[in-house]
């Protein structure tokens, strides 16, 4: 794997070779794609399920998380929706650390009022009290490092060793937001979901509104691209192609 510095650098270049030569990639705003033949696909149908920008972005958001694949969504409380609406449903639990973005407590909340869904808070420190809470209904364990506001830091190696030995299949989810792939990535230290909210440093100008969940393997990916598919909170190509412009200069502003 290239340098992080050139693979941001490069992102999406030459993308357009065989057809133009144009060195930084286009933007396609087709909603609906011709196909060659019937029953024959590009590989592009309708720009719900996918567009050529937006895969060539998803293609380096998984690369600079270490994932098997991104999504790139419409916000960031819009991938943290995709994220729990995916894995989890009614009678479920999860455990969140305790300082979060306020908008994911009234998200959290509102998973319990009218879906059925439990949660528990927890420090991020004391281990013996998040064995007590993981129960048989448990199936997310949820940080927020460093978190918003009081910028508190979590053990992601530490949490997710001890949560998967315990159940494997339990998820640990992170919220990089705020230290970026430059600086951190969840799931080389044994995290399963990593999200951001790519307003922040990702886009870094102020002119874009996104939100990613990267997946650490094809299984989560495959439940993730069917629940996208369903629910449509994708990013427009006009966002995605500024988003691979911001990240050119991820590295130089983090």
């Amino acid at each position: 794997m290239a340098h992080i510095d050139t693979i941001l650098a490069q992102g999406g270049n030459g993308s357009d070779d065989q057809k133009t030569g144009a060195v930084v990639a286009p933007i396609y705003f087709s909603t609906a794609f011709r196909h060659p033949g019937l029953g024959e696909s590009t590989g592009f149908d309708y720009a719900r399920l996918q567009t050529p920008t937006w895969q060539i972005l998803e293609k380096q958001l998984a690369e600079i998380e270490y994932g098997d694949n991104a999504f790139a969504v419409s916000s960031g409380m819009a991938a943290i929706d995709l994220l729990f609406s995916t894995f989890l449903k009614k009678g479920d639990n999860f455990i969140t650390s305790d300082d979060l973005y306020g908008g994911s407590f009234r998200y959290f909340d509102d998973l319990v009022e009218k879906n059925g869904i439990d949660y528990s808070l927890w420090d991020g420190t004391d281990f013996s009290y998040l064995k007590q809470k993981i129960s048989p209904k448990t199936r997310l364990i949820w940080l927020e490092t460093p978190s918003n506001p009081t910028m508190k830091i979590i053990d992601i190696k530490k949490v997710a060793d001890f949560v998967h030995k315990i159940d494997s299949k339990i998820l640990v989810a992170v919220d990089n937001t705020f230290l970026s792939p430059i600086l951190q990535n969840p799931i080389k230290l044994g995290a399963d979901l990593v999200v951001h909210s790519a307003t922040k440093y990702l886009g870094g100008h102020n002119d874009i509104l996104a939100g990613v969940v990267v997946s650490s393997r094809s299984e989560l990916s495959k439940s993730l691209q069917e629940n996208l598919i369903t629910r449509g909170q994708v990013l427009d190509p006009f966002s995605c192609w500024l988003l691979l412009r911001s990240l050119k200069t991820l590295s130089l502003r983090v």
